[in-house]
């Protein structure tokens, strides 16, 4: 009887114990993958804001096009921890994770024409560039418009 009563009571603790640590582990990988593409958002809006002649940072164009790109590439592993189940805060929608394929082929085009661009500054043609920068922009609407809360 003894042993019954212990056991239950190590249940009860082990489960309460584990749900702070699913929350917070949850938590950690939405606050991941917003940060990811806090960085993906940043180095579009700087990108355009030099090709529109906002702000005086030409030389920098490259450096924000790297940035793009390397984030773009970050993005797939981000958002790998289906949180659809979770009470964490997010505007991803489940649609994430019940079409992994379909997302994560989005994400893969945003990190091949985050590549054209870095090609397209390197490369110095202004019309390529400026092509380069609405195919990535598409694929970032497109992937907000199917799987991000408005």
């Amino acid at each position: 009887m003894k042993f019954a009563a212990l056991a239950a009571a190590a249940a009860v603790f082990a489960a309460t114990a584990v749900a702070p640590v699913a929350a917070s582990a949850n938590e950690a990988a939405v606050k991941y993958r917003q940060n990811n593409m806090k960085a993906v958002g940043a180095y579009m809006q700087n990108t355009v804001a030099v090709l529109k002649g906002e702000v005086p940072y030409a030389e920098q164009l490259e450096a924000n096009a790297l940035g793009l790109a390397a984030a773009a590439k970050l993005s797939p592993a981000a958002f790998k921890t289906d949180t659809s189940g979770s009470d964490v805060k997010t505007t991803a929608k489940a649609d994430i994770w019940q079409n992994w394929e379909k997302f994560e082929g989005g994400l893969t085009m945003m990190a091949e024409r985050s590549d054209a661009l870095v090609a397209a500054v390197q490369g110095g043609d202004k019309a390529a560039i400026g092509q380069a920068v609405q195919a990535v922009g598409e694929t970032c609407k497109t992937c907000h418009d199917n799987f991000r809360t408005k």
